[in-house]
């Protein structure tokens, strides 16, 4: 029964049009990520301070320096050490490295967690 009715009729025909259900989805970035741009002369001066663990802190306060959209006041907690499987003895090192080789500024409140301050001195 071929009519001019049946090219109307709607069924399992390829009809050469995609709906937005066909179509692939774009992929979005799933997990965690360090949010960019990263100053590399910055990361390549921390990576050459002794200890890996201080290019670990550094990460890590890069990493939170992303979440919150700032360089400035980031709090050195124990969920973000143990973002980078850092002790708190051992990132206490690291910051004094960081700090020594001016890459950081810190507060250091009594009873409170350090505050850092990533600088621009690369």
């Amino acid at each position: 029964m071929d009519t001019a009715i049946e090219k109307f009729r709607l069924g399992n025909q390829n009809t050469g049009t995609t709906s937005p259900k066909d179509e692939p989805q774009q992929s979005r970035q799933r997990g965690a990520f360090i949010r960019g741009p990263i100053n590399l002369a910055w990361l390549q001066k921390a990576a050459a301070l002794p200890g890996s663990s201080t290019l670990h802190l550094a990460l890590s306060l890069t990493f939170q320096a992303g979440l919150q959209r700032s360089k400035d006041d980031i709090r050195l907690t124990k969920k973000l050490l143990s973002v980078f499987n850092l002790k708190k003895r051992t990132a206490y090192d690291a910051l004094n490295r960081l700090e020594a080789a001016g890459l950081v500024s810190v507060k250091r409140p009594p009873g409170q967690c350090r505050i850092v301050n990533i600088t621009d001195n690369a």
